[in-house]
């Protein structure tokens, strides 16, 4: 009886010694540094990707239960093992993507996420921050579903409310944790959804049918608006909720976490005045991140940095890497070039690993797999590159009306695709036609006057 009772007091022990470790990180603390120079401390981090958020799809029950909804995509239960790993091997942060609204309970207009949930996205924040990372905890893949920026009216005041709502109870579960908890609005917002309602990608047809579906809203001059007013409403929410939210870093992805310097992602983004807590997100998936010379890639982090400086926010990159079945030697390389760049420059790097595509980790046995055990060292290494040299001395050319291929120059070639977006409305999917590349006589309206200005400026004809 002794030894089984002396059995319980230990389990008891351990169990408060884990909660009162993790409970001193939960603290008021040192919220004085600017965004700029708090990101700098942040070197690289890694992405717990398709895990919190997952949701129904690919066979995975309609109503999840916590443990479900985590391992529906087929990575195993988080482990204190990965967490130890990531530490261990030099990674200092981790993004948490979630997915809320399967776990969310709707009853007439009131949303309420469930107390397991939030309690499961606590438990591992808990066990990051008690080994001195930091984390962000973001609203991910409710972006596919019900958080649709190209609603109706009536219903864009329905998706509003519904944000509110969990902004509400996530601001409030986090609004004690210290400046290692980031929150992040969004994910890659985009129009409509990048998924249709059998969870498969939309087809050409549709994206012809209707230029919201997909990626091609991204252009979409109302796209920005709507995820501002999302914004502004993450903003007053967070700030206003109590305990240390009135001053923690804030993270916000640009219209589909876009960050291309003839987009104007970053120049149209919600920023509050006077704040310097806040954080811009950008994602950066591209074959170029192999091929793009250092030149090319110094023009890209010097327009994040310009716009950073002329806005008053920091940058990272929340979502970046290659897929796993690129070559060991590749991933090395592509540390040594694009993430030694753009860490030189104070930005942080978040791998994607989502045990799939970009697998990084075997989580079922916490090591890293045999491709990425020296790209990992690569990276970390290539993080802690001196901050004192830089690199990204090239100025951000600027775009140039009735650019559309994007070589900085007005060509026959550019008349001749946007008379095909004229005639057809289809473009080749490397070019941009918008309102801010091809309204010459800026009247906010694409037509053939723009065209015939186009074919002015080709001959010299001022």
């Amino acid at each position: 009886m002794k030894k089984t009772l002396c059995f319980l007091v230990s389990i008891c022990v351990c169990f408060c010694t884990f909660a009162i470790a993790s409970q001193q990180n939960i603290r008021a603390d040192d919220f004085s540094l600017s965004a700029t120079e708090f990101v700098k401390k942040i070197g690289v981090g890694w992405n717990l990707g398709n895990t919190l958020d997952a949701h129904p799809t690919w066979g995975m029950n309609k109503n999840p239960t916590a443990y479900e909804q985590e391992t529906g995509w087929n990575n195993p239960y988080t482990s204190t093992k990965m967490i130890d790993l990531i530490k261990s091997s030099g990674f200092n942060a981790i993004r948490i993507p979630v997915t809320w609204y399967p776990q969310v309970t709707a009853n007439n207009g009131t949303y309420s996420i469930k107390t397991a949930w939030i309690n499961r996205v606590k438990e591992i924040v808990d066990y990051c921050i008690m080994k001195d990372m930091y984390v962000i905890v973001n609203m991910h893949h409710d972006d596919h579903k019900w958080l649709n920026i190209s609603a109706t009216e009536e219903d864009w005041e329905n998706v509003k409310d519904k944000y509110t709502q969990l902004w509400v109870q996530i601001a409030d579960a986090f609004k004690d944790y210290d400046e290692h908890l980031v929150l992040e609005g969004a994910n890659e917002i985009t129009p409509t959804y990048a998924f249709d309602d059998n969870y498969g990608y939309s087809t050409e047809e549709e994206n012809a049918i209707d230029k919201n579906h997909c990626w091609w809203g991204l252009h979409n001059p109302e796209s920005p608006s709507r995820v501002n007013e999302l914004y502004r409403i993450f903003y007053k929410i967070v700030r206003k909720s109590g305990g240390n939210n009135d001053k923690r870093y804030l993270l916000l992805p640009t219209v589909g976490a876009q960050g291309h310097y003839n987009g104007s992602f970053l120049e149209k983004i919600y920023m509050p005045a006077k704040d310097n807590r806040m954080i811009v997100d950008i994602h950066w998936y591209n074959k170029d991140n192999v091929q793009m010379n250092s030149e090319e890639r110094a023009k890209y982090i010097a327009y994040w940095k310009s716009l950073s400086k002329s806005r008053g926010f920091a940058v990272i990159l929340g979502e970046c890497g290659l897929y796993e079945s690129e070559s060991s030697t590749t991933k090395v390389e592509w540390a040594n070039a694009f993430v030694k760049q753009v860490r030189q420059e104070n930005i942080p790097v978040f791998l994607w690993d989502d045990g799939g595509n970009f697998k990084i980790m075997d989580r079922k046995n916490a090591v890293w797999t045999s491709k990425s055990t020296e790209y990992v060292k690569a990276v970390i290494n290539a993080g802690k590159i001196s901050q004192s040299t830089t690199n990204a001395t090239a100025t951000p050319p600027k775009p140039v009306m009735g650019d559309v291929t994007g070589d900085y120059l007005v060509k026959a070639i550019d008349v001749l695709i946007f008379k095909k977006y004229l005639a057809k409305n289809t473009i080749p999917s490397d070019c941009t036609v918008t309102v801010r590349t091809v309204d010459m006589n800026s009247d906010g309206k694409l037509d053939t006057l723009d065209l015939l200005l186009m074919r002015q400026k080709i001959v010299g004809i001022n």
